[in-house]
């Protein structure tokens, strides 16, 4: 076992390791699971705060630019936020459904000209999707595609 700082016990063999050699010398260090890569991902106190701090309150039709955190507030009535029309791969968007109000006022995403993935509900790929319940989600532009994880 390793000790971290303030008695956290990580178990050797858990992919934790290195990072709790991380959290004993250095400043408040984090481990996050990232799904998409399948690892721990080393995030300082400071990494954390910058990201929260990065979510932006939108309330009317907004343009998006990869990487863009959006904390989507329809309480005031629906609107929609415009992908790119040319994203570079692997550009990610961050929805979130800041009021709860996606339920009462729609959400709109359009594709700017791209298509979103298949998404099983035999909608029309190349037309904006309605977010039309409270959700957080992200959209990555892959594989020519915009694809909602």
């Amino acid at each position: 076992m390793v000790e971290a700082k303030q008695g956290v016990e990580i178990v050797e063999g858990t992919g934790l390791t290195a990072l709790a050699a991380d959290a004993v010398a250095g400043d408040d260090i984090f481990a996050v699971w990232d799904a998409s890569a399948q690892t721990w991902k080393r995030i300082s106190y400071a990494e954390i705060r910058a990201r929260l701090a990065a979510w932006v309150v939108v309330t009317s039709d907004y343009s998006a630019s990869g990487g863009d955190m959006l904390d989507c507030d329809t309480s005031g009535g629906t609107f929609t936020v415009t992908l790119p029309a040319s994203p570079a791969e692997g550009d990610r968007f961050w929805f979130n459904d800041f009021a709860g109000t996606w339920g009462t006022n729609a959400l709109s995403i359009d594709p700017n000209g791209n298509e979103f993935e298949d998404l099983g509900d035999g909608s029309d790929p190349a037309q904006p999707l309605t977010c039309a319940e409270s959700a957080q989600f992200s959209i990555v532009f892959a594989d020519g595609l915009c694809c909602i994880r």
